[in-house]
C-alpha cells in the first residue's frame, strides 16, 4: 500500500480560508470563554485566519457588528445534552439557531439542517466514557460532521483525536465530514490546526 503524503493544497490556485467553529466567549450564562470576542477576533486574525464562530454552551451568540471586510465572525451555539452528546451549530443568522432543551438530539439536528445551519457532533472522544460511542454516531443521522481534533482535549482527559471513529463512519458509507477545531476557552487553546474552505 502507497501513503500519499502530498499536500493537497500546495500550488493550487484559488482563494483559501482557514476557520474555527469551535470558540467560547465570556458570558455568564454559559460559564466558558475567558477572552473577550474583541480580543479573540485580533487572536484568530494575526494567526491567519479568515473566520471563526462562537460556540457557547446552550446560549446563541448574535455576533452583529463583530468581525470585519477581511474576518468572518459566525453565530453558533454549543448544544450540551445533559453533560454529555454536545454538538455544534452555526449559521450566519443567529435567528435561525433552534435549540430546545425540551426536544431530543436527533430533532434539533434535523430542524437546524432544515435551517441551513452546520451541524457538527463535539469532541466524541473527550474523556474515559468518551462523549460518543461508534454506535450512538451510527444512530444519529443528518449531522454535517464530527470533531475529528479538537485543542482543548490536549489538556483534559481522553483523545484529542477520533480518527478511527470518523473512519468507521466512512467505511459504514456515512457521509460526513471530519473537522479541526480549536476549542478555545483560553490562549493555551489556539493550537494552530484549522478548517480549510475556498
Amino acid at each position: 500500500m502507497n501513503v500519499n503524503w502530498s499536500n493537497p493544497y500546495e500550488g493550487t490556485k484559488g482563494f483559501h480560508m482557514k476557520g474555527n467553529l469551535h470558540a467560547h466567549t465570556p458570558n455568564p450564562k454559559s460559564g466558558c470563554g475567558s477572552v473577550p470576542m474583541d480580543e479573540l477576533v485580533q487572536i484568530y486574525e494575526k494567526m491567519g485566519y479568515s473566520f471563526m464562530a462562537v460556540t457557547n454552551h446552550n446560549i446563541v451568540t448574535d455576533v452583529s457588528g463583530a468581525g470585519s471586510k477581511k474576518f468572518t465572525v459566525l453565530s453558533g451555539i454549543e448544544i450540551d445534552m445533559s453533560g454529555k452528546y454536545h454538538f455544534g451549530v452555526v449559521h450566519s443568522n443567529a435567528a435561525s439557531i433552534f435549540h430546545d432543551p425540551g426536544v431530543s438530539q436527533q430533532e434539533m439536528i434535523d430542524k437546524n439542517i432544515a435551517a441551513g445551519a452546520l451541524v457538527t457532533l463535539h469532541h466524541p472522544d473527550w474523556q474515559s466514557t468518551e462523549h460518543y460511542l461508534c454506535d450512538e454516531l451510527m444512530k444519529l443521522e443528518k449531522y454535517d460532521g464530527i470533531e475529528i481534533y479538537n485543542s482543548v482535549i490536549e489538556f483534559l482527559e481522553g483523545s484529542p483525536l477520533s480518527t478511527a471513529k470518523w473512519d468507521r463512519l466512512l467505511s459504514s458509507g456515512r457521509r460526513v465530514l471530519g473537522f479541526a477545531n480549536q476549542h478555545f476557552h483560553n490562549n493555551p487553546h489556539a493550537l494552530d490546526c484549522c478548517n480549510v474552505v475556498s
